[in-house]
């Protein structure tokens, strides 16, 4: 009996007491650097002859919507070789303002097949960006079309519109080429360096 009198005077006391609260000041982000790219599954795996490797090109794109169109800046293009052996590809590319009078950072993966075509890319994803199509994915399969032989992986954005805060944060970019399941990981932060 005592030691039921003990045990619920000590819960009661417990339910009195303060503990510190964590700080979780949320701070606003004003730039933004990429970390790494990381293949969870590569799109080229699956079939027997299948090159189990895939050249990415990952562009990053900061976007303000226009009158009748969206304008694109790109503020990062570069493709990066995957295999079995290498999943994880580790970026310091230096810290990129996140424009003021930007409405969306919009992320893009292709699977390049052809040599020397990452100016056509380029060229398709900001057309199809400047057009809006990166808001809908019922839109992909227009710039897979587009690409000819490289394969479109995906496309994700992130609404600068919306407060955003800083931390580590990731874009998951996943689905089918043919026969094949992809999955990708872009690792970004968002930083306020003062």
């Amino acid at each position: 009996m005592a030691l039921v009198l003990c045990v619920g005077f000590l819960l009661f006391f417990s339910c009195f007491s303060t503990k510190p609260k964590p700080n979780l000041q949320r701070i606003p982000a004003t730039h933004f650097q990429l970390r790494s790219l990381e293949a969870i599954n590569l799109s080229e795996d699956m079939s027997p002859v299948s090159t189990k490797a895939d050249e990415v090109l990952l562009q990053v794109d900061l976007v303000k919507r226009a009158a009748t169109k969206f304008e694109c800046k790109t503020i990062l293009q570069s493709s990066f070789d995957f295999s079995e052996e290498r999943r994880t590809v580790e970026l310091n590319l230096g810290s990129k303002l996140l424009a003021a009078n930007a409405d969306y950072l919009v992320f893009s993966l292709v699977e390049l097949d052809e040599r020397n075509s990452q100016a056509k890319v380029q060229q398709v994803l900001e057309t199809g960006v400047t057009q809006g199509l990166f808001l809908s994915q019922a839109h992909f399969f227009q710039l897979d079309t587009l690409l000819g032989d490289d394969d479109f992986l995906g496309m994700q954005f992130l609404d600068l519109s919306k407060s955003h805060f800083v931390g580590d944060y990731y874009l998951t970019i996943a689905g089918r080429q043919l026969f094949d399941k992809f999955e990708y990981r872009i690792h970004y932060q968002l930083t306020d360096p003062q």
